[in-house]
Formats: structure tokens, sequence, C-alpha cells
């Protein structure tokens, strides 16, 4: 008589390869933060264009913080998507992301970031003040 297909080691051998399958797929988190090179050209002078590399999950409210202490005694300071001289390129939801506004995840790695150009414009703290003294 020929052997039996099956027994108790085919059983546990069906029993180890159910097992592999059991366990449930580890899923990679979704990338939603990245970094970027953003450059942000003043509307009026060169001189007071700034650079910055920065990650996307920052708001627009953190970044005019940043660019008021870049730039020392400013007091209000209006940043544009677009051409800074059309009315509605101008930024007023200060709570949104700067990965929502640009639309972009940004780069994982921060040695080699992706550029993107913003404009920006300042009034200063005190307007009798000369403009080259309050940068």
């Amino acid at each position: 008589m020929g052997k039996k297909g099956g027994g108790k080691a085919a059983a546990k051998k069906a029993r180890v390869i159910e097992e592999i399958y059991l366990y449930p797929k580890q899923e990679l988190p979704p990338i939603t933060e990245g970094w970027i090179k953003l450059e942000l050209k003043n509307k009026l002078w060169e001189f007071a264009n700034l650079e910055f590399i920065i990650k996307t999950d920052i708001t627009i409210d953190k970044l005019i913080r940043r660019i008021q202490n870049s730039l020392g005694r400013v007091e209000k300071v209006m940043l544009y998507v677009a051409d800074p001289t059309q009315g509605h390129n101008l930024i007023t939801d200060y709570d949104q992301t700067l990965g929502n506004l640009l639309q972009t995840f940004g780069s994982q790695v921060k040695d080699n970031p992706d550029k993107y150009v913003m404009h920006y414009d300042f009034e200063p703290f005190n307007p009798k003040d000369p403009v080259l003294l309050a940068i």
C-alpha cells in the first residue's frame, strides 16, 4: 500500500503557512511634511530678499514671525502667493500650513529641497524712521 497524502507533517506545514499570512501588513505612514527652499522676494527692493530652508508643516503665522526676526523692526508683514501687485494674491488665512498653500509635501531630505518663490512686503515699526535703518 502506498503512503497516504496528508498526515501530521502536512497538517503542521499547512498551519505554519497559514500563520505567516495572518500577520497584518505594516503600512508606512503617509508623507505629510518635508523640506522646501523658500525664496521670499521683497516687493520693492532686491537687497531685502530672504531665503529659508523650511518644513512644509509650518504655519503662515510662524513664517511671518521668522521674517520679522530676520528683518528686525518691522510691524506688518504681508505675504503674496504670486504677483504682489494684484490684491487677490495676498494671504489672509494665517492658520494654514505652507505645504497646503503651495500644494506640496516637500522633499524628504534637507540637503537638496525643491525651490518655491513667494513675495512679501512690510511696514516699518516707526514709519518716520528711514527704511534702511528699519531693516
